[in-house]
């Protein structure tokens, strides 16, 4: 008996097993089964800001492609002076119903008014969209303004560490920190067990050495832009499309896909533009070759100082002018004599390029732009920069007031 109870135990397990790999689980929500499609695209739509007559065009052009057999596209859209609401995005067509914001999709949720520059509201869109709408893969997209690592002017709290990075939410006057973006992404991760695939952010300036060191426990890739994006942002269509024709496609493939149709997009109206995608699992790789160039520098600054200062000075910035190019900044670097610093700088160029998935930009002011961007001061390093991850964890910040001779200011 004993024997029988363990052999139908065994049976069963593999049944479990089988049903599971066959594509079915158990929504948390409601506990009724989900097919596990191949992609799960979700949007974070802040558009409780200037920006709120754009949400319902990227909608628009998302039910261009909408929700297939093979993936789920989701958006949270927020309004200015409204409320927020989940949808699930279908194939629009000439004879779809539109609703009050002109949209022809599925409203899965009314949420109300929410503060979209909360963290937490992020993390939370993640898990709803995980536990109802389960994948093999997750894309992320983070949709609105984007001011790096810093601080913006206008948000409330400007000179507040923790208020700092993306998604303004204009009426709660809060946006999302660089160290909150790293803690929302490592709650996504926790939610599905692995790693976010891909962390889009159709947002300016997001392409970032720093934000990339603090998000990569919890995302795979990032797609981002150095500097200011076009005003029409991402090209959403391309992007879903893919996924819908190709469900099999890996996270690398797609970021190296979008990264094409971003350039593709721009091309024939010769608008300026940055465009990457970065693989996290190199991020640390790159910090320890970076330590090692940083930890030569400052042994070496009386006599490489100047040179550090003029290759700062050449570096390919960005509208943030404390932005610089860190490839460009390297590669300027490595223009002295020196074996020793041919070689640290040589380490992070072989390091930065495994980094570095996929790099397009045009524009003359934008031509050295090589993926990622990383704070590189002219005058003065700015209090807020110790609370990131990247300056406590790296010789970085000791480089730019050793070698470089910065002072900390405001």
């Amino acid at each position: 008996m004993v024997k029988k109870n363990n052999l139908a135990a065994a049976f069963f397990s593999i049944i479990l097993i089988q049903i599971f790999s066959a594509g079915l689980c158990f929504a948390a929500a409601g506990g009724t089964a989900k097919a596990v499609k191949k992609w799960t695209f979700m949007v974070y739509m802040c558009a409780d800001n200037d920006l709120d007559a754009r949400g319902p065009e990227d909608i628009a052009e998302l039910e261009q492609a909408g929700s297939s057999e093979s993936a789920n596209i989701l958006v949270q859209l927020d309004r200015a002076n409204g409320p927020a609401r989940r949808y699930y995005i279908t194939k629009r067509s000439a004879e779809s119903a539109l609703d009050d914001w002109g949209t022809a999709s599925k409203i899965e949720k009314e949420l109300g008014e929410v503060d979209m520059g909360d963290y937490k509201q992020l993390a939370d869109f993640f898990k709803w969209s995980a536990e109802n709408y389960p994948a093999e893969r997750y894309a992320l997209v983070i949709w609105n303004h984007g001011s790096g690592w810093k601080s913006p002017a206008r948000a409330a709290g400007a000179t507040d560490p923790r208020k700092r990075g993306i998604a303004f939410d204009f009426d709660s006057k809060n946006d999302i920190s660089t160290p909150e973006l790293g803690e929302a992404m490592r709650a996504a991760g926790a939610v599905i067990s692995k790693k976010v695939d891909i962390l889009f952010m159709d947002a300016c300036l997001m392409q970032m050495m720093e934000i990339a060191y603090e998000v990569k426990d919890g995302v795979s890739y990032i797609c981002a832009s150095e500097d200011i994006e076009p005003d029409s942002g991402m090209p959403y269509l391309p992007v879903c499309e893919a996924i819908n024709a190709n469900p099999r496609i890996s996270a690398r493939a797609l970021c190296v896909m979008a990264a094409g149709a971003f350039a593709d997009k721009f091309i024939k109206t010769g608008t300026p533009y940055t465009y990457s995608a970065v693989d996290c699992s190199r991020i640390e790789e790159l910090k320890n070759a970076l330590d090692d160039f940083c930890a030569h520098v400052i042994l070496e600054k009386e006599k490489l100082g100047a040179h550090l200062k003029a290759s700062s000075s050449a570096a390919q910035r960005f509208t943030y002018r404390d932005y610089a190019d860190c490839g460009d900044f390297i590669t300027r670097v490595s223009q002295a004599g020196g074996e020793t610093l041919q070689l640290k700088c040589s380490q992070v160029k072989a390091a930065y390029m495994k980094c570095v998935v996929s790099n397009k930009t045009q524009g003359e002011a934008l031509k050295n732009s090589t993926g990622i961007s990383i704070y590189l001061p002219l005058t003065h390093i700015k209090k807020a920069y110790a609370a990131l991850k990247f300056a406590s964890q790296s010789l970085w910040d000791e480089m730019l007031r050793e070698a470089l001779q910065l002072k900390e200011g405001w």
